[in-house]
């Protein structure tokens, strides 16, 4: 590409962008004059389904819907994010990227029957290298710019209330598997994580009811080219072996307990997956990571929303590591370290909105989250906003660097990331 055709559509990517974010946000207006609205839009909401009875209905306002609607609906979001990016690199140099970026997702689901129902959503992605739109059904975990697959295509079963069973492409995010804090990130799954397209293609089973302990159980098929989200996609893991084909995931969540918000622990399993020595060595050995998740709430008033602390924090631990020097930490034989952490602290109903501080750090060894890369610390503040209904705007910076330097590089890995985000869900 003309390198001037380039820069043009960098820079009309770039003002699209901002004029979303900024120019048609109302934000700003609504901070202003106190209007803004905390309640931030429900995941769940999203891909609720109707079990009313056949025939046709009527709506608030007294209109009659067509009989259709109580077993169709239709549910999706639009993000936009502006992010600039400062980058030491571990060669010296430093890069400056401003990147504009959208996701697209739309779905229907279909409720034949009040304990099953079939949902399948398309997204989209969409960046500055844009060369054109296309269908695909992909089996990768990240899809070009301009690609649109489905990214949810299951079957979902309810035969008991306590009991319910999803078949096909789904996604895993959300508490429990997510820290239940402002930024929502996760040492052990994550799917489509920021503005990722990503999938978990498997059986999901949850068992419980909402008001008891609830198990959550996992099996995520892999392509021989690895996962199709975030989890086990660092470090030397080789999916060739046909144990490795399947990923396991064991979560046990703790029902609701002042104060806590969230009481929750998991183990996930991916057989013969770790190449310890480094790829293309015959030394085999299973992936085995454990993690344990908490968050509270104390208000510091009174009122219907009051001011209130939420701590949080997470611990993750993987049995089986590489050798240091296969991760390029040292030239030691030693395996890498095991451990990974978060800790932070929310202001949630601070003004309008939600402010949030975050600490991370993973040693080297520690493959398996899909938000935070082995070998580095990072600290992150977002202030989250609901500006109207189902609509959130968002404002984060992080800064992430390495722990070790490599042993061929001549500085450490440094990030300033600087974040705008708007996510619409309808």
């Amino acid at each position: 590409m003309n390198p001037s055709t380039r820069a043009e559509k960098k820079a009309l990517y770039l003002l699209i962008t901002a004029i979303m974010l900024l120019g048609l946000n109302p934000f700003f207006f609504m901070v202003a004059i106190g209007e803004a609205v905390q309640d931030e839009p429900s995941e769940q909401a999203s891909a609720s389904t109707s079990t009313q009875p056949s025939g046709e209905s009527e709506k608030a306002d007294g209109e009659r819907r067509p009989w259709w609607e109580q077993y169709v609906t239709f549910s999706g979001d639009l993000r936009t994010a502006l992010a600039l990016n400062i980058r030491g690199n571990r060669n010296g140099t430093d890069r400056t990227n401003i990147l504009p970026v959208a996701r697209v997702r739309g779905g229907v689901t279909l409720s034949p029957t009040p304990w099953l129902t079939a949902t399948a959503r398309l997204a989209g992605f969409f960046d500055e290298e844009l060369q054109g739109l296309g269908f695909r059904f992909s089996h990768r975990r990240t899809i070009q710019s301009g690609d649109v697959t489905f990214d949810e295509l299951f079957l979902m079963l309810k035969p008991y209330e306590f009991l319910t069973i999803k078949v096909g492409r789904l996604q895993t995010e959300d508490p429990p598997f997510e820290l239940d804090s402002v930024v929502l990130d996760s040492l052990s799954r994550h799917d489509s994580s920021g503005l990722d397209v990503d999938w978990t293609d498997g059986i999901y089973m949850l068992i419980g009811r909402s008001s008891s302990f609830k198990l959550h159980l996992i099996g995520q098929v892999n392509p021989e080219e690895g996962p199709t989200n975030g989890v086990g996609v660092r470090g030397p893991l080789d999916f060739m072996d046909g144990a490795s084909r399947v990923t396991y995931y064991v979560g046990l969540e703790a029902p609701p307990l002042k104060p806590f918000t969230q009481l929750a622990a998991d183990v996930t399993i991916i057989p013969q997956a770790l190449r310890p020595l480094g790829l293309g060595t015959d030394t085999k050995e299973d992936v085995v990571a454990f993690t344990m998740r908490g968050a509270a709430d104390f208000p510091l008033q009174d009122g219907s929303k009051p001011l209130t602390l939420h701590p949080f924090t997470e611990f993750g631990a993987m049995v089986m590591t590489p050798q240091e020097k296969v991760l390029g930490i040292s030239t030691s034989e030693e395996r890498a370290g095991h451990y990974a952490f978060v800790m932070g602290l929310d202001l949630k109903h601070l003004g309008p909105g939600s402010l949030g501080f975050q600490f991370g750090w993973a040693q080297a060894g520690y493959l398996l989250s899909p938000d935070y890369p082995n070998n580095a610390w990072s600290i992150e503040t977002r202030y989250k906003v609901g500006i109207a209904k189902n609509t959130v705007f968002e404002l984060r910076y992080r800064h992430r660097q390495d722990i070790a330097k490599l042993v061929d590089a001549l500085e450490r890995q440094t990030d300033d990331n600087f974040l705008a985000r708007m996510t619409v869900k309808f």
